[in-house]
């Protein structure tokens, strides 16, 4: 199933634009672009085909753009039937974190994978590394001893400012297990 998302039709996307026609997978296409006003200016949705709701991703489903509702697609099916904290909410995060990142890896996460010794002296790349290093440690842990963590020390490893993190490198989070 393929997906789009307004975030890709932004490049393409004009101040005016208010329908856009384009060929995918062998089928045209029509959707027509709605815009909010907000406080930093205008966000943009497509606009269902078949409902007329506006959305930010709309799903090709037997060959026809629908929305999650109208093509009936379990968007958030990575998710369900997990306990929040545990091993496969911390797959989950890390997944997306490296797919917004276009990182590819293979489990057990190791940066050294990913790294180059020209991204490593790049602060951010360094962060993001530490940051899918550390939920590595965590998704271990909670499979080696069935744990599962709070939401709010999540969130801190996500922001990398949990005070572990910022105690340890990245070669200590790959070879120890620590108290998150």
């Amino acid at each position: 199933m393929y997906e789009i998302d307004i975030k890709q039709l932004k490049e393409i996307l004009k101040p005016k634009t208010k329908k856009l026609k384009f060929t995918l997978e062998g089928h045209d296409h029509e959707i027509f672009i709605s815009r909010q006003k907000t406080g930093f200016g205008e966000k943009c949705f497509m606009m269902c085909p078949t409902c007329g709701e506006r959305f930010t991703k709309l799903y090709i489903v037997d060959g026809k753009l629908k929305c999650r509702k109208c093509g009936k697609v379990k968007a958030y099916r990575a998710i369900q039937n997990s306990t929040k904290g545990g091993y496969i909410d911390l797959q989950y995060r890390m997944e997306n974190l490296a797919k917004k990142h276009n990182i590819n890896f293979n489990y057990p996460f190791d940066y050294m994978q990913v790294a180059t010794e020209q991204n490593l002296r790049i602060g951010k790349h360094q962060k993001l590394l530490k940051v899918l290093q550390a939920l590595e440690n965590m998704r271990f842990q909670a499979i080696l001893y069935e744990k599962a963590y709070s939401t709010k020390t999540i969130k801190k490893v996500l922001k990398g400012e949990h005070p572990t993190m910022l105690l340890h490198t990245l070669m200590d989070l790959k070879k120890y297990l620590y108290p998150w």
